[in-house]
């Protein structure tokens, strides 16, 4: 019994399309060597040696080929694969990128006509494109004449993705250029080019974005809700040991000593759903410690933290009661070492003394900011009881 192998993907698609369009002959590239493939008597011979030839045989299961066919340029399946007039199968977008640098195709090297481009030969027809595929959002990007272009389905997925998970901006590659997804403008732009801006957009229902979003500690949303109220653009606060500033004009916190490390902010009601506080997250009713937590140092995940509502916000101000906490973190580390120094020799007892005398000058200092800041709240508090009466 006569056994068959079956050509691989693409050279499948090569000899199918041509027996689609009638052709008597077909020239393929098997394993470094060119073979006429001969539709009349059905055998494949071997152009530098006619007398190696095997017969072939046509199923028509192969005719659903086209659906799995690879683009040589991305290495991944064909979005709206396109045929050249050379007979290779490339992206539409994958062509569009070549051509614009070389017109020429990226296998064979013949060149690209310009009506390729202007008309291409969709693999598919044109009932490709009017296929939805994929979730029922759709991303456009702005005609530079007008109107609005819809994007491929595997960047609408990648922008889906990012815009879900709240991230600022993205990077993806279109046409073989790197272009810049800027999600807070709405606006795409190439890397090397950013005054070419052109504008986005999404279509879809809006994701439920509180299920991304951490709140604030007590204490830090009583700071942020206090320098929101008294209209100030910025806010500084102490996380797990850094300090962050907070924007309230473009409504992110930025690391000082890592302005690369932001997040977006939001103020809303206390009692909206959450994913948790501080970086504990809720859930089912139980307190689980994740990775990406205000209370570690690592807080750089695309999730945003949040800003709550805080009804009754104390009367603390936010740049004394960080100074307290730092104070208090000085002081104690001072009179610890003070301590380890009381037990050595007589120098080290002096160097302990030192220390001991300067943590006092400390403590004295965080008592006279203390009462101080008392001072100004029993102030304010009289000026408000007076205008009461």
């Amino acid at each position: 019994m006569t056994s068959w192998w079956q050509y691989d993907v693409r050279t499948s698609q090569e000899i199918e399309e041509a027996y689609a369009r009638k052709e008597k002959t077909c020239t393929i590239l098997v394993a470094g060597y060119l073979y006429c493939v001969d539709f009349e008597s059905m055998i494949q011979i071997r152009q530098d040696d006619p007398s190696r030839r095997r017969r072939v045989k046509l199923l028509q299961s192969q005719s659903t080929l086209s659906d799995n066919i690879d683009c040589p340029i991305c290495l991944q399946s064909c979005i709206h694969p396109t045929r050249l007039p050379c007979g290779h199968i490339f992206c539409f977008l994958c062509v569009k990128g070549v051509a614009s640098k070389n017109r020429r195709c990226a296998l064979c090297r013949r060149d690209i006509p310009a009506e390729c481009l202007e008309h291409p030969e969709l693999v598919r027809g044109v009932q490709d494109l009017s296929t939805s595929a994929g979730s029922e959002i759709r991303w456009f990007y702005e005609g530079r004449n007008g109107g609005w272009w819809e994007y491929e389905v595997r960047t609408r997925e990648e922008l889906e993705v990012n815009y879900k998970l709240g991230v600022l901006s993205m990077t993806t590659i279109i046409c073989g250029n790197a272009y810049e997804i800027d999600f807070q403008q709405m606006v795409q732009y190439p890397k090397d080019h950013p005054r070419r801006k052109r504008r986005i957009r999404r279509e879809g229902p809006e994701p439920e974005l509180w299920v991304r979003w951490w709140q604030y500690d007590v204490r830090t949303s009583q700071e942020i809700e206090e320098a929101y109220a008294r209209k100030e653009k910025t806010c500084t606060i102490l996380v797990a040991g850094y300090l962050y500033c907070v924007d309230f004009e473009s409504m992110i916190q930025i690391r000082q000593d890592d302005p690369s490390r932001r997040r977006r902010v939001k103020r809303d009601l206390a009692s909206v759903p959450k994913k948790g506080v501080a970086g504990l997250r809720i859930d089912s009713n139980n307190v689980v410690v994740t990775d990406a937590t205000p209370t570690t140092s690592e807080i750089t995940t695309s999730e945003p933290v949040p800003i709550s509502a805080n009804p009754n916000p104390a009367s603390s101000h936010t740049a004394t009661d960080a100074a307290l906490r730092i104070a208090s973190h000085l002081l104690d580390s001072m009179l610890t070492q003070s301590d380890d120094y009381q037990s050595s020799d007589e120098t080290s007892r002096d160097i302990s003394q030192e220390i001991f005398d300067d943590s006092g000058d400390l403590l004295e200092g965080i008592r006279n900011l203390t009462l101080r800041n008392f001072g100004e709240e029993s102030s304010d508090t009289d000026s408000d009881l007076e205008i009461g009466h």
